[in-house]
């Protein structure tokens, strides 16, 4: 849609790592990327949706096959006819060890400037109740983005190699940037991720947006804060939830 192009995993997959992951484009320049399966380098947490703090006791989740299964059937929905926005509906049962089900629901505007996500968990049929637990929402930006969190704990400015200039967004949950790593097939390079944060217990729901503005030098964000903020310390998704009071 316009200048946007975005690619998304709907696909019945064969574990849940990237199950309902997202891609996209903004012109000729990347945006969000798949981070590879650079297993042999440090990360903060695998797959799009990751969890912290409780495990489940044993015996508590029914037995479930380890791969993935859609529920009650492969659950997609795309919409691509049409004037208004381009959308797709996908639901996976990947974390059947957590004893939940994953949606997401994303809109794409029909002039590509702006993007609207939700994400959803609820109780796996055939489970008991969730235990509470902290989960982030994982958004891996290309290493040619230049990322800064805005003055609201609930925003990201990004900043694509080609000037556009998008906004990050999740009402009512706080934001974290944090290390990661990307391999584009020839070599693991080092850049950021947006971790979405939040609750089992408090919210099972996240609505996002990314919101493309204007592509000008009063736009700038600071290159020197994100070089600064890629080579830190990968840390674990445990240490990233623990700096913050959710």
């Amino acid at each position: 849609a316009g200048e946007t192009c975005v690619v998304a995993d709907t696909g019945a997959p064969v574990r849940a790592e990237h199950a309902l992951e997202l891609e996209m484009s903004t012109g000729d320049a990347p945006l969000l990327v798949h981070d590879g399966d650079a297993v042999d380098a440090p990360r903060s947490g695998r797959g799009v949706l990751v969890f912290g703090g409780a495990v489940r006791a044993a015996g508590s989740v029914l037995p479930v096959p380890m791969a993935p299964t859609l529920e009650p059937t492969h659950t997609v929905t795309v919409e691509l006819a049409g004037p208004g926005p381009l959308r797709f509906d996908a639901t996976h049962a990947g974390h059947a060890g957590r004893g939940l089900v994953h949606r997401r629901r994303v809109s794409l505007g029909p002039d590509g400037t702006l993007l609207d996500g939700v994400d959803e968990l609820r109780p796996l049929a055939g489970t008991t109740e969730p235990d509470a637990a902290h989960y982030a929402l994982r958004f891996v930006v290309h290493p040619s983005v230049a990322v800064r969190l805005g003055a609201a704990t609930d925003q990201v400015h990004l900043k694509a190699a080609n000037g556009h200039v998008w906004t990050f967004s999740a009402p009512g949950h706080t934001l974290s940037i944090d290390g990661d790593v990307y391999r584009d097939g020839r070599a693991i390079q080092e850049t950021l991720q947006i971790l979405v944060l939040g609750d089992v217990a408090a919210s099972r729901t996240v609505a996002w947006s990314l919101r493309r503005g204007h592509d000008s030098a009063t736009d700038r964000v600071d290159e020197t804060e994100q070089a600064r903020t890629a080579h830190s310390p990968a840390r674990t998704l445990a240490q990233a939830l623990a700096d913050v009071r959710l």
